[in-house]
Formats: C-alpha cells, sequence, structure tokens
C-alpha cells in the first residue's frame, strides 16, 4: 500500500476486497480480510471508529454465512458497544446492528431473544423519536408482531 500497511487507506482498500470475496461467496477468504481490516482500523483509528463498526458488522456477516450464530452474536455486540460508546443510544446505527441481530436469531429459532432485542429497539425509537423515520418505527413494529404471532403453518 502506498501509505503503509497501518494507514486508514490501507484499511479501505482491505475493506473493498473483503466485500468482493463476499459478493463471490468466498466467506472464509471474506472474514479473513475484514479480520485484517479491523486489525488496521484499530490501529489507524483507535478502538472507537465508525469504520470499525462497519467492518465488525461485516465480519458479523460472514460467521452468519458460515452458520456461526455464537461468533455472529459476539461481534454484533461488539459492534453495538462501539457504536453507544460514540454515539447515543438512539443513533439510527444502533437500529441496524439491532435488525441485524434479530434477524439471526429468527434464523436460528432464537425468538425469544429476538423479541426481547426487538422490544429495546422500540424503547429506543420511543425515547428518541425525532432521529427515526416512519420508516424505522414500521420496521420495528412489523418484526414485533411476525414474532408476536406462529407462522401461518404453525397455526395449521
Amino acid at each position: 500500500f502506498v501509505f503503509g500497511n497501518e494507514h486508514f487507506h490501507a484499511a479501505k482498500e482491505l475493506f473493498h476486497l473483503g466485500k468482493i470475496h463476499e459478493i463471490r461467496g468466498e466467506y472464509d477468504e471474506a472474514l479473513h480480510v475484514f479480520q485484517e481490516t479491523l486489525r488496521v482500523e484499530r490501529a489507524a483509528l483507535g478502538l472507537n471508529h465508525s469504520d470499525t463498526v462497519r467492518t465488525l458488522c461485516e465480519i458479523a456477516q460472514m460467521h452468519c454465512c458460515k452458520g456461526h450464530v455464537d461468533e455472529a452474536m459476539t461481534v454484533y455486540s461488539d459492534a453495538l458497544a462501539v457504536t453507544e460508546t460514540i454515539c447515543d443510544k438512539s443513533n439510527r446505527a444502533v437500529a441496524f446492528i439491532f435488525r441485524q441481530m434479530i434477524k439471526v436469531h429468527v434464523e436460528s429459532g432464537n425468538i425469544t431473544e429476538a423479541t426481547r432485542i426487538n422490544a429495546e429497539a422500540m424503547r429506543i425509537i420511543d425515547f428518541a423519536d425525532s432521529r427515526y423515520t416512519f420508516d424505522d418505527s414500521f420496521e420495528f413494529a412489523r418484526i414485533r408482531d411476525a414474532l408476536s404471532y406462529p407462522p401461518a403453518a404453525a397455526v395449521a
């Protein structure tokens, strides 16, 4: 890299390389590149930066793609902790991470935890109503409603 391996520009290039691997379905390689991206970002930008949150979410997504639910949830929790450090809990980035966590729990069949996280998201939206759009509120209400009722196949 022109600016050196520990420069934030190197992290941006690595991130894009990771995305290419992800698009190709090369999840092991993408995970490796995103982990290297995170290492460079932390060295260049510090532990609490929005770029590290983005990369943490990509790492979590790669764990999901590989079926590693526990690892994904750990990394999403790390992303949430960083997000809450660099901005207040009512930030839309928190809602994004909550949505991702809910999705993982639903896909793994853990409806109780998905419901708990969604309730937390709804509390945040109620608290910070002016910072969230109607679409955000609607999305979490839709998730809440979907989690409240058994699937149609289970009713029959």
